[in-house]
């Protein structure tokens, strides 16, 4: 349907078609949303669209502001393991390179030890806070 927008209106979107084939970013967003038999197709390619944007903004900027660095806020799902707004802006600017961070609240008085290889993945930093501070 997008394709069918006035020229425009498509002006404010990020060049059709944008990426949707990410099979492990489709996983964890059935996970989050209850399961994926809960997400019809077009909910996940609206957060693809809302990724794509994200990323061709910035992917525009890049280009535009040589050089440049770019501290783009989000939340961590669009961009936990590298995934969302990060893939898409891969997809737009095959050379960029990007650090993502990820933080999280723990409770301060529980035996924490994380599993930091899969935490890792997750993001290059992890910011740590108390619970309920985050």
């Amino acid at each position: 349907g997008l394709e069918d927008l006035e020229k425009s209106s498509r002006a404010f979107l990020p060049p059709l078609p944008y990426f949707t084939a990410d099979s492990a970013y489709y996983k964890r967003f059935g996970e989050t949303m209850g399961g994926i038999h809960n997400i019809s197709p077009q909910f996940f390619h609206a957060q693809c669209l809302w990724d794509a944007g994200m990323a061709y903004s910035i992917s525009r900027h890049l280009k535009k502001e040589k050089p440049a660095k770019v501290l783009h806020l989000n939340g961590s799902f669009h961009s936990n393991y590298k995934q969302g707004t990060v893939a898409q802006l891969k997809r737009y600017s095959k050379k960029v390179k990007v650090a993502n961070i990820d933080s999280y609240g723990v409770d301060p008085n529980a035996e924490f030890e994380p599993d930091w290889d899969e935490q890792l993945e997750r993001a290059d930093f992890l910011i740590l806070t108390p619970e309920g501070e985050e």
